[in-house]
């Protein structure tokens, strides 16, 4: 499974945005543009529990707060296994054939609660529009590291660092049977 479009609107941290991403996605730029924004975002739509989100979202992260933030990642490429896990939220285009999932993430503006707000992540591909179960989530396969996370050997070893998280997550393909 692999992104094909990402779409921000209302982010207080970045200009609305939709961009279609084909085999990969670079990001550049200087500093301060909205490179870790962007993937910040993206982790809070694949990656993030709920209890995460409301931690971490507020109305500050609302550029017009009165309306919704509202993120959209569509995701295609499904492995037979993923096609399994997602069988319900799977959209088939009738045109085309063409096979997608969208994740929507909608951060609105508490209207009994001046600085809270009211976090909705979906996939919007049955009729009751379902939360993500946490198995779902760990098969987007997304992986956060922030820029500001620390060096310390816990860190970076150990069998939950970024390191051993990159590892787990290659696919090694007819290179893994070969041993020494």
């Amino acid at each position: 499974m692999r992104l094909t479009r990402l779409k921000v609107v209302n982010y207080a941290r970045l200009q609305d945005l939709d961009v279609e991403v084909r085999k990969h996605l670079v990001i550049v730029g200087a500093n301060d543009v909205g490179k870790t924004s962007l993937l910040r975002i993206l982790h809070f739509t694949l990656g993030a529990t709920l209890g995460q989100l409301y931690q971490s979202l507020s109305r500050a992260d609302l550029r017009d707060q009165e309306q919704p933030l509202t993120v959209e990642a569509v995701l295609a490429d499904f492995s037979d296994i993923e096609r399994a896990l997602f069988h319900r939220e799977i959209d088939i285009e009738a045109g085309s054939g063409a096979v997608s999932l969208t994740v929507r993430l909608d951060v609105q503006p508490n209207e009994d609660d001046l600085e809270a707000v009211v976090i909705h992540r979906v996939l919007t591909g049955t009729a009751d529009r379902r939360a993500p179960t946490r198995q779902q989530l760990e098969a987007f396969g997304w992986r956060y590291l922030p820029a500001t996370r620390g060096t310390s050997g816990a860190q970076l070893g150990g069998p939950n660092s970024a390191l051993q998280l990159m590892l787990d997550s290659l696919d090694m393909g007819a290179e893994a049977a070969v041993g020494p």
